[in-house]
């Protein structure tokens, strides 16, 4: 009897530092980017983008009609509004000389934005097939500069030189759900918020994998909205509805998931978009708490 109750002790310790390990390696809250008296009140936040290059953060603030800056320690740096030009941001990212991509919600536009110059001009959406409309709802850029656009509209990825003419497109079947698209190894991700699903597409727009179940279980996609994708292949998923950000490897295997809706610091009410910087951070804009809430992975 004391030698089955030694050898149970001796399980149980050996299980504590496994269980300990596995929680601190989670993703931790380490700050949220909040209003402030510079800021003044946030209006209806669209997408972020961090520049690497740079170690800045911008958010649009799109009932605000604004471009927001932040820097490495996310104390606000400046503001664009283009003198009222730009009204309403909803996504945006940074190219390698420093002008801007921005959606603008409600007018299906793409503007090509020099606040050094102060000048905004439209991308042309010459030579782009489909039935209706270019409707963009998300922008990407891949490491040689090459801009991608989410067209919901056509259900399609729209891909750009770096000297912005259009040269192609990735069809997204049964993609009347699109609403974000990333980058990265020469793999394209898109995901769908109707149908609870990532797909992973070659530049040539061969569908290379795709995964996700719908449903609101553990593991399962409620309504993703945007997706974050590590240097590793890594998969993050926001999913909107059930207020949390769900991990897959590269092939699609699930991992765990954290967060839960709530207002207090690393919780997520309505969240709309996710974003990755090489650092491993991972910024999640959580649209009815009012802020961009930081997370990192624990250590």
């Amino acid at each position: 009897m004391a030698t089955r109750m030694i050898m149970l002790f001796l399980v149980l310790a050996l299980a504590v530092p496994c269980s300990v390990q596995a929680r601190s390696s989670a993703p931790g809250h380490l700050v949220s980017v909040v209003r402030s008296a510079e800021t003044g009140p946030f209006g209806l936040l669209g997408g972020v983008f961090f520049d690497e290059a740079r170690k800045r953060l911008y958010v649009a603030d799109t009932s605000g009609g604004r471009i927001l800056a932040y820097d490495s320690t996310f104390g606000f740096v400046s503001q664009f509004d283009g003198g009222g030009v730009l009204s309403a941001p909803s996504a945006l990212v940074r190219d390698e000389s420093g002008r801007f991509y921005v959606i603008q919600a409600g007018e299906d536009a793409v503007l090509t934005v020099d606040m050094q110059r102060k000048t905004m001009e439209p991308l042309s959406f010459d030579g782009v097939q489909g039935i209706n409309a270019v409707h963009p709802v998300n922008l990407a850029l891949d490491g040689d500069d090459n801009l991608y656009v989410a067209d919901a509209a056509n259900q399609q990825i729209l891909m750009f030189g770096p000297d912005r003419r259009y040269h192609g497109a990735i069809s997204v079947p049964h993609g009347d759900g699109l609403r974000d698209v990333k980058v990265t190894g020469g793999r394209v991700y898109t995901v769908n918020a109707l149908r609870g699903g990532v797909c992973v597409y070659d530049l040539s727009g061969r569908l290379v994998t795709q995964f996700g179940e719908r449903g609101r279980e553990r593991g399962e996609m409620a309504f993703p909205v945007s997706l974050a994708v590590a240097s590793g292949g890594q998969v993050h998923v926001l999913d909107r509805h059930r207020c949390k950000i769900l991990v897959f490897t590269a092939k699609g295997k699930f991992l765990h998931e954290f967060s839960r809706e709530g207002w207090r610091e690393g919780r997520l009410h309505y969240p709309s978009y996710l974003y990755r910087n090489e650092a491993g951070q991972l910024f999640v804009v959580d649209r009815q708490n009012e802020r961009v809430s930081v997370f990192e992975q624990g250590r």
